[in-house]
């Protein structure tokens, strides 16, 4: 769907890709997350103040490291440089990157891209959104009320259709809602928007507030 996908339906075929803004909304979501996952004890340490008015707490052994270095547990037990483990990890690859250069004299081969087995891809073959959002919804499956319709393996015309809501939604604002309209019908009959029935209800009201008022 992202790299070599196919679309499954004809009007897909006129998607292009995403604009200038929000190449750079991306861009800056995956700066930050870059920017946190290397220097996480500024971070941490930004937050521990907004920790401690929450749990009363601070985060404490997890910056005994500087800002270098993480501790999760102690700095004396366990600690680790995000900086330090991407220094290694890029000169590895540009090693391994000089070494392949220098043994097969930059030598390119050409050759199709990986079609699972089959010669021709068709749409029917592509994944689809669901097909990538159905882990993450495996996982939080428990938060969420997922009702699924999946076909027989030997149904001639299959049909696969998943609805996910909130259980919230079930669980506490459909029964206020359903109170609410029952409540809403017991009151209904006494609106028929006839003058004389509105005119008995305020007398009603007046006897009633007079009798309070006496008592």
């Amino acid at each position: 769907m992202v790299f070599l996908g196919r679309p499954r339906e004809p009007g897909l075929v006129q998607a292009r890709d995403a604009g200038p803004w929000e190449r750079w909304s991306l861009a800056a979501l995956a700066a930050a997350c870059v920017l946190l996952g290397l220097l996480p004890v500024p971070v941490l340490r930004a937050l521990e103040p907004v920790a401690a008015l929450l749990v009363g707490e601070g985060i404490g052994a997890p910056l005994e490291g500087g800002w270098l270095f993480l501790a999760p547990v102690s700095a004396q037990r366990a600690s680790y440089s995000p900086l330090l483990f991407l220094a290694v990890i890029a000169a590895a690859i540009a090693g391994a990157w000089l070494l392949v250069r220098h043994a097969w004299r930059g030598c390119t081969r050409l050759a199709d891209p990986w079609d699972c087995g089959f010669p021709a891809q068709t749409a029917r073959m592509q994944d689809s959104a669901e097909g990538f959002g159905q882990p993450v919804k495996q996982i939080f499956e428990p938060f969420f009320r997922i009702e699924r319709e999946v076909p027989d393996p030997f149904d001639e015309a299959p049909r696969y259709a998943a609805r996910t809501s909130d259980r919230l939604w079930h669980w506490l604002y459909l029964p206020v809602a359903a109170a609410v309209a029952r409540l809403s019908s017991l009151l209904a009959p006494l609106q028929h928007g006839r003058m004389h029935l509105y005119l008995v209800y305020s007398f009603a009201t007046l006897l009633f507030l007079l009798l309070v008022i006496r008592a």
